[in-house]
């Protein structure tokens, strides 16, 4: 994380707003292992039924599974549905 990301981070802690809004960092939730959502998102890199993988400013996100599909795409938000096994950041954040 840069250091301007840092900082905001830490601000956002003092002033009890959500650390991710703040400094632009993406946003994951895991439901039940069977639905995964993230935003904002970079756009689909891979598709798969057994594991689909997404751009984020953190790096790029896999998400491994069985009879994966995507529920929800647009500009801010990507959904995933099926029978999640892992979800993995693999790095390669810091893009601009």
């Amino acid at each position: 994380m840069n250091r301007a990301k840092k900082l905001l981070t830490g601000a956002a802690g003092i002033l009890d707003l959500p650390a991710d809004i703040v400094a632009g960092l993406p946003k994951m939730e895991l439901t039940c292992f069977v639905e995964f959502s993230l935003e904002p998102h970079k756009g689909l890199l891979e598709y798969a039924d057994q594991e689909i993988i997404v751009d984020s400013s953190m790096g790029q996100i896999c998400v491994r599974g069985e009879n994966l599909s995507i529920k929800l795409m647009n500009r801010a938000r990507i959904t995933v549905t099926g029978n999640l096994t892992s979800v993995e950041l693999l790095g390669g954040g810091g893009h601009a």
